[in-house]
């Protein structure tokens, strides 16, 4: 199972690093983070299904999405 961090407001990158070392047993084969100008997300991810192209954040025109299975 995949694992989410998200920190909306708070301008510290390490502490989301730290937070998706804590959840990165729940996706092991790739961990990713991605800044915006008010928020940073986090993904952990569970390569189950196609593990060549499934990274997150998916991030397109400025906005992100993370997402927990298959869609």
């Amino acid at each position: 199972m995949c694992g989410f961090v998200c920190l909306h407001g708070i301008d510290d990158e390490a502490l989301a690093q730290r937070m998706l070392a804590r959840i990165a047993h729940r996706g092991p084969d790739e961990q990713k983070i991605v800044r915006f100008a008010d928020a940073i997300l986090g993904h952990a991810r569970l390569a189950i299904i196609s593990p060549e192209d499934g990274t997150q954040p998916i991030v397109s025109e400025g906005r992100a999405l993370v997402v927990n299975g298959e869609i």
